[in-house]
């Protein structure tokens, strides 16, 4: 895929991982009120060992009709390639990893701190609704940003973004600060 078939797949992608890490937090904490941790670790596992098995019997059908067999082999690339290309692993080091730990910030750390801060339950998931909202939107539209400006510039900036944001709250750990952090991400 080349220009911005390429920078819309990485806009669904990213739109996607947000909106199932949103909607994990909140299904895994309706699962952990219910039963016990162990069991909860274990559905987790389960459903990991069963979304991997359809990945990978998805990413081995090949779809292309109408080809023959030996263009049908040249297109073919394997997984352990796609993972280990330049671009794609770039993106999960400078984008994917930033933006899943400062989720673990907004979803883990922030709560508690919040409540230590005298924030309500309900106004904290306020607060993390928010947060998802604006990753889910920002997500799609940042497809627009990345056409403008190249996908390597997007990705630095919001890994700078991300660390910036994060520093705002290491040297100054108010419940103002921890709000203007989740707003800037």
């Amino acid at each position: 895929y080349e220009g911005n078939e390429q920078v819309r797949g990485f806009a669904l992608i990213t739109t996607g991982t947000f909106a199932g890490t949103n909607c994990g937090i909140i299904i895994g904490t309706m699962l952990a009120e219910e039963f016990n941790y162990a069991i909860l670790f274990f559905l987790s596992a389960l459903l990991a060992a069963v979304l991997l098995v359809v990945v990978s019997v998805i990413y081995r059908k090949d779809l292309r009709l109408g080809e023959d067999a030996e263009e049908k082999e040249q297109k073919k690339i394997s997984l352990s390639r796609f993972l280990w290309n330049r671009r794609i692993l770039g993106y999960f080091i400078f984008a994917m990893a930033p933006y899943m730990i400062f989720a673990s910030f907004v979803y883990y750390f922030m709560p508690i701190f919040a409540a230590d801060g005298g924030i309500s339950e309900s106004n904290i998931g306020v607060i993390t609704l928010l947060y998802g909202m604006l990753t889910a939107y920002l997500a799609s539209a940042s497809s627009k940003l990345i056409e403008r400006f190249g996908s390597r510039l997007s990705i630095i900036l919001a890994c700078v973004m991300t660390v910036g944001a994060l520093m705002i709250f290491v040297f100054n750990p108010t419940v103002q600060s921890m709000l203007l952090v989740v707003l800037i991400m």
